[in-house]
């Protein structure tokens, strides 16, 4: 069996110390938002309010006014005819009596015209954010120490 020339005698060791690597992670969530708008309809039914005599202020006011105006010239014109009458020697007892004139009687269905309608179409929007994930690994080198240590200066030769 071989031997060394010079043999050391003590006490040795290894020291090896590692520290295990650590991740950094940042995660961010998936996001997803949706607005929405709805359809709106808006129905305009004012002319047929007016045709059913559902007015407003002002309208009322101008159909009164022309109302007005026409029983006016309707009233002229009946005292024109009566007094046309009344020139050529008819009696006043054969004039026509103004409420025994017959009307007609009429039956109506409402409304006349459609009401307007008008569609403003809604809207989806949709935002919508992918998941992330951040990883970065924290990476530390082993360390390591050899140490010996004689033992009482002991060296032993061999020859």
């Amino acid at each position: 069996m071989w031997r060394p020339a010079v043999e050391l005698r003590g006490k040795a060791w290894v020291e090896l110390s590692v520290v295990m690597p650590r991740w950094e992670i940042h995660r961010e969530e998936a996001s997803l938002k949706v607005k929405t708008q709805l359809p709106r309809v808006f129905i305009d039914a004012r002319e047929q309010w007016n045709e059913l005599g559902c007015k407003t202020s002002l309208e009322l006011s101008r159909a009164a006014a022309a109302l007005g105006q026409e029983k006016v010239l309707a009233g002229i014109t009946r005292m024109a005819q009566e007094g046309d009458l009344l020139a050529d020697g008819h009696p006043v007892t054969e004039l026509p009596d103004p409420s025994q004139e017959t009307k007609d009687i009429n039956v109506d269905i409402w409304p006349h015209k459609p009401p307007k309608i008008t569609v403003a179409p809604g809207r989806v929007a949709i935002d919508f954010t992918p998941e992330r994930l951040l990883m970065r690994p924290l990476l530390f080198s082993p360390r390591v120490e050899v140490r010996w240590e004689p033992l009482a200066n002991h060296i032993d030769v061999y020859a």
